[in-house]
């Protein structure tokens, strides 16, 4: 599952990267287009897609901008919790914990 959050490099707040060349979306369908977009290109259908408000509360309850990883525990608690992105951003840390606290 992922949940799209506010776009970190949108040509109008801080474009960084040549190859991104959207504004940040300013209604919830924006949002959704855009995530759909993405997500779409980057994973197909294998991967459960959420979208934050446009208040932001799943980005600012988990501080999660510009790009965070966490797995939630069967409790519904915090399992794992990742560094900030792009240099916190460690799938193979996600994989390592995984291994180590789910049964197959």
């Amino acid at each position: 599952m992922a949940i799209y959050i506010s776009e970190a490099h949108s040509t109008d707040e801080w474009s960084l990267y040549s190859d991104v060349t959207w504004k940040q979306p300013q209604t919830i369908e924006e949002r959704i287009g855009l995530a759909t977009k993405h997500a779409g290109r980057l994973h197909g259908d294998e991967i459960q897609l959420y979208v934050d408000t446009m208040a932001n509360t799943v980005e600012s309850s988990f501080a999660a901008w510009p790009e965070r990883l966490y797995i939630i525990d069967s409790a519904g608690k915090i399992g794992y919790k990742g560094l900030n992105g792009p240099d916190g951003y460690l799938p193979e840390e996600v994989r390592s914990w995984l291994e180590a606290n789910v049964a197959v």
